[in-house]
């Protein structure tokens, strides 16, 4: 984020998905200034394996993907149910269409799976409604619900 004091250089606002929490006690290093526990990014990297190559997705790319459409309230989520499967958690703005904003999500979504050789991945509309994630709290937006294998 830039400051507004900076005169030369536009603000520029990014969605960092990190989660940062006060610290009860001082810090460590002895700084008497607040101190602050990250707990890092909330947001997976999606894995898809497709024979012997993998291809990981990255949250932002997805998450801007859903934000460029219209209809879509922010806060979408994007959730990988199978190791060929995506569900897609949205909340559709009043006034419109659910199902011709729904097709084209789908739309965008299929042709950006296509683009990075993912043609045989599902995409389909989750009944549920976007959720805060019951442990934290936050928001997240994309994760993984398959188990990572070690080979």
């Amino acid at each position: 984020i830039t400051n507004l004091a900076n005169r030369i250089q536009p603000v520029i606002r990014h969605d960092l998905g990190d989660r940062v929490t006060m610290r009860p006690d001082p810090c460590p290093c002895g700084s008497l200034l607040p101190a602050v526990h990250v707990e890092g990014r909330q947001n997976d990297t999606l894995i898809f394996r497709y024979g012997d190559r993998e291809v990981a997705l990255m949250p932002m790319a997805l998450i801007t993907l859903l934000g460029a459409v219209s209809g879509i309230e922010p806060g979408s989520q994007i959730v990988q149910t199978a190791e060929e499967s995506l569900s897609l958690r949205v909340q559709f703005s009043r006034g419109v269409d659910p199902d011709a904003t729904w097709k084209e999500v789908a739309r965008r979504m299929r042709s950006y799976l296509n683009a990075h050789g993912l043609s045989h991945v599902s995409v389909e509309r989750s009944p549920l409604p976007p959720g805060r994630d019951p442990r934290t709290g936050k928001l997240r937006r994309t994760w993984s619900e398959v188990p990572v294998s070690v080979p």
